[in-house]
């Protein structure tokens, strides 16, 4: 029989402790490859409107210093961090076609330059008959749990 293996993409939800999309990696997989994209259009790349750096030095730390303590935890786990540099939607895809994936696994985004990324990788993953599966990831209230629609939120 053979074994089914996923992806986790992790992204800016750099932790183990209830990380939905690693929770249904896990439950889902038999193998589990856990990865980090430095994306080079974040860490290189300049705003839209006024050309500013997306990554100041500080935040560059900030992100540096979460994902050595994201592969440390995934090391006391027994698991470990593939880190690469580059476009996620190409990273991500050589790396299921290579492994052999079945799955990819990440928390959605809702932000817009978030989503077109997710939706090339998702159009990738589709081209060699994988998925790209979605959690909710880090909201703090989910739009199906408002007792009220969201468009009426006071």
């Amino acid at each position: 029989m053979d074994q089914k293996r996923a992806i986790v993409w992790f992204r800016q939800d750099l932790r183990v402790h209830d990380n939905e999309a690693l929770t249904e990696a896990l439950r889902h997989a038999d193998e589990v490859i856990p990865v980090y994209v430095f994306d080079e259009r974040v860490f290189g790349g300049k705003t839209r409107w006024f050309g500013f750096p997306k990554t100041g030095r500080y935040r560059a730390r900030f992100i540096l210093e979460s994902v050595a303590d994201l592969r440390r935890s995934l090391q006391q786990l027994g698991s470990d961090l593939v880190v690469r540099f580059g476009k996620p939607e190409e990273v991500l895809f050589d790396l299921a076609r290579t492994c052999r994936s079945s799955w990819v696994f990440c928390n959605r985004e809702r932000t817009q330059e978030e989503v077109e990324v997710q939706d090339a990788l998702e159009h990738n993953l589709w081209t060699i008959g994988q998925e790209l599966r979605f959690s909710r990831g880090k909201m703090l209230y989910y739009t199906a749990d408002l007792p009220f629609p969201v468009t009426q939120t006071p």
